[in-house]
């Protein structure tokens, strides 16, 4: 039960994150007046957000396709050659075991978790920060945001591209593939001030 509840629990973290970001809206006949200042922060932010959301949606579409429906694949097959309960069973266990590892929740990966887990949190931080106004979210305040991001994503893809060029994992190779756009990107807010 264990493992079904934090594979679970993973997972919608991972739907609230994506849902909140594309949630996000800012009114269009809003951004003509406003002043070019606060128009050039409201630019960087949806920038920032974009980035937020390709993050979001790639470590989604890992999941969803790379994981749950392939590993889902092997385990009908596997489940119409069981022959008897016991090796339902041993199927059963195998394919909750399997979808749990390669969502990066075992103890080896405990690392990479935390940094999605942080990921995920700063989305929501930064949707927080969005939904009180975009005058108000200072530009201290998305710096930090997009450091930890940065932060996160340098080391996840870091490690993920190490793992798939030692053929250990290669089912990570989509994932640290889609996530290596992120690792090239120049800062947003460099230099910017409040």
């Amino acid at each position: 039960m264990h493992t079904y509840n934090e594979t679970f629990r993973f997972l919608l973290q991972v739907k609230w994150a994506k849902w909140c970001l594309e949630g996000l809206r800012q009114r269009t006949d809003t951004w003509v007046a406003l002043p070019p200042g606060l128009r050039h922060k409201v630019q960087l932010l949806h920038h920032l957000k974009s980035q937020l959301l390709h993050f979001i949606n790639s470590l989604n579409n890992y999941l969803m396709t790379r994981i749950l429906h392939s590993v889902g694949l092997e385990f009908q097959e596997d489940i119409t050659k069981a022959g008897d309960i016991d090796t339902l069973v041993s199927v059963h266990d195998k394919y909750v075991n399997t979808i749990f590892d390669r969502c990066l929740l075992n103890k080896k990966a405990s690392y990479i978790k935390e940094a999605i887990l942080k990921i995920l949190n700063l989305t929501l931080h930064f949707r927080q920060k969005w939904e009180r106004g975009l005058d108000k979210f200072s530009m201290a305040e998305a710096e930090r945001v997009e450091g930890e991001f940065t932060k996160c994503t340098h080391f996840l893809v870091s490690f993920l591209q190490k793992t798939v060029e030692k053929g250990s994992y290669p089912h990570l190779e989509t994932l640290a593939f889609s996530l290596s756009t992120l690792k090239q990107g120049r800062k947003i807010f460099g230099g910017s001030k409040s």
